[in-house]
């Protein structure tokens, strides 16, 4: 038997704390967008679907819903469950507290059983919480950013932001614990755990889950009217995106502000470049205070067409340094024939990213700078990265590819299963 894609027509359940969506917009979520590569490609592949969408009441966007059903449901193909809720988590009376969710009501339980799934299919746990647990056929988790972890990184950053707050670290670290027990009682349940971050099998290792890196799922920026030689500016440019208020922006602001930034000064001289900030959210207030002598600096909040404004820079920026992720807006350059300079951790997630190959990575943030003036004076070895990473999303990360990847695991979680019932 082909273990390598589950066979025609079989029937799986999808979960999803949220509505997917292919486009970008202002609140957008990037594990949403993840999920919408998948759906596409599984209901193009001949699977029959259900999608079973936990939706708090006071988050729901009426309208993204609707066009959502409109484009995905086909009878019989790919059917959609929707279970509406005042809130997915039980309030704590303490703090010390465990994290419970609501229970899922009978009604949905029930519409899974009917639709005789041969796999369930959860994007992340916060899904898997309520339902996994009653073990209707084997069930795939995919984990995104462990909240226990970025919980800790974000404690840090705060530490270091508000030195004289040190007890607080204290309470974050039994928040942690409290979310590792949460990821554990939820993951023991699964027939089998794949993350999207290589950073984070260790860290679910941790806590006696074993789990594996599979690439995620992300849209190809890339449009026909692109131009295939982007005319760059002749003063070095740059863009930094993200959701301004994430892990990833708070720890890549800190090193590009704080580090990087004087290298550039005395690499080109003041106004001698501009670096684009752009995101869903608004600045930080340490980072409206730091820039307003940066004139080198240019907020400009949420870009309705980023990937223009991309193929307008000599370089996409991810300074972050936190251990932890797989950075979407390195796989959107990637996809998109932009260089990235990024840090050396960003790696740790994204064992993709190799210097010099399909990326420039740095930890010293003169080297950081350097890397930078590598891709605006844009030599073969740019050339060459440009190449190699456009390569490596089309076959890891671009929706098929990734969809395909998703498609092994289900059917070897589905073969193991069989075996083991023997």
């Amino acid at each position: 038997m082909n273990h390598h894609v589950p066979p025609p027509g079989s029937r799986i359940v999808v979960c999803s704390a949220g509505i997917p969506h292919l486009h970008t917009f202002k609140g957008l979520s990037a594990s949403m967008m993840t999920l919408y590569g998948y759906l596409d490609h599984l209901k193009k592949s001949g699977y029959t679907i259900l999608h079973v969408l936990l939706l708090e009441e006071a988050a729901v966007k009426q309208d993204l819903l609707d066009s959502y059903r409109k484009e995905m449901e086909k009878p019989g193909v790919f059917e959609v469950l929707i279970w509406r809720m005042e809130r997915i988590w039980q309030p704590r009376k303490r703090s010390y507290h465990p994290h419970v969710m609501t229970i899922a009501p009978q009604e949905i339980i029930d519409g899974i059983r009917a639709f005789r799934p041969d796999a369930l299919f959860f994007l992340d746990v916060y899904s898997a919480g309520p339902i996994i647990h009653h073990h209707i056929a084997p069930a795939l988790v995919q984990v995104h950013d462990p909240k226990f972890q970025t919980l800790w990184y974000h404690s840090l950053y705060s530490l270091r932001e508000t030195p004289w707050k040190i007890l607080d670290v204290l309470a974050e670290w039994v928040k942690c614990k409290l979310w590792k027990d949460f990821y554990r009682d939820v993951l023991k349940n699964a027939a089998r755990v794949i993350t999207v971050a290589k950073s984070s099998e260790r860290e679910l290792a941790s806590i006696g889950i074993p789990a594996h890196y599979v690439p995620m799922a992300w849209p190809d920026a890339r449009k026909e009217n692109h131009p295939q030689s982007p005319n760059l500016p002749a003063k070095p440019t740059f863009l930094f995106l993200g959701n301004l208020s994430g892990l990833g922006s708070r720890s890549a602001l800190h090193f590009l502000l704080e580090q990087v930034y004087p290298k550039l000064v005395a690499l080109w001289g003041q106004n001698g470049f501009i670096i684009h900030i752009c995101g869903a959210h608004t600045l930080p207030p340490w980072v409206a205070e730091k820039i307003k002598p940066m004139p080198e600096m240019h907020f400009m909040g949420f870009v309705d067409d980023l990937e223009s404004l991309m193929l307008t820079c000599h370089a996409a920026l991810a300074p972050i340094d936190v251990k932890v992720g797989n950075r979407t807006r390195i796989l959107t350059a990637m996809s998109l024939g932009v260089p990235t300079v990024n840090h050396t951790h960003t790696a740790l997630g994204n064992p993709a990213l190799i210097d010099g190959e399909t990326c420039y990575l740095a930890t010293d943030p003169a080297v950081f700078a350097e890397r930078m003036k590598r891709t605006v004076e844009r030599g073969p070895e740019v050339e060459t990265i440009i190449k190699n990473a456009r390569m490596v999303f089309e076959t890891q990360f671009e929706s098929k590819a990734a969809t395909d990847a998703l498609q092994r695991e289900l059917a070897a979680m589905l073969a193991e299963t069989a075996a083991a019932s023997r």
